[in-house]
């Protein structure tokens, strides 16, 4: 089975004391296994909360992320897991793969998107919302991007493009 997974955070990076808000794990199919606000140790800052939009309040009752990262590493053991920018996301899933094989959907995609960058000799990865919108993805009435559960949907939209890339 091929899982989808997403996280919003505090910050760019763990070392630097970012934490999860909000992880989401859905399969092929769209079966959501997993969508739920995380407590993080410290507030969220207010230019994290300006990108997902979720505040202290709403993680205030919110699971710790250990037993998030057990559930995902139980849920996803022996499967694929999809994740779009996966080096990101796996920051918080330091075990993830000795547990499911993790594909990255952004390096699958930027080929196809095509922008070659002579400096760092490889293709450009578009952001999530840019290659999304590009393989006519449109979110659901009432979902916003940067939030966990709308990127997992937009992850599986690139992915099954990029997947059946070339196939009519």
């Amino acid at each position: 089975m091929t899982f989808f997974l997403d996280t919003e955070t505090t910050g760019l990076w763990r070392g630097e004391g970012a934490e999860l808000v909000e992880v989401a794990l859905m399969d092929e199919t769209g079966k959501v296994w997993v969508d739920t606000l995380v407590k993080p140790e410290k507030p969220i800052p207010s230019g994290a909360t300006a990108v997902h939009g979720i505040t202290d309040d709403m993680v205030k009752d919110a699971p710790m992320p250990e037993a998030i990262i057990a559930s995902i590493y139980i849920i996803t053991e022996g499967h694929t897991v999809v994740i779009y920018n996966a080096p990101f996301d796996c920051q918080w899933f330091p075990d993830l793969d000795k547990y499911a094989t993790v594909a990255d959907a952004m390096i699958e995609y930027a080929p196809l998107y095509g922008e070659w960058d002579d400096y760092h000799q490889s293709y450009r990865w578009p952001k999530l919302t840019n290659a999304s919108e590009r393989v006519g993805f449109r979110l659901p009435e009432g979902m916003n991007p940067h939030r966990a559960l709308a990127d997992c949907l937009a992850a599986r939209a690139v992915w099954n493009y990029t997947k059946n890339a070339g196939n009519p």
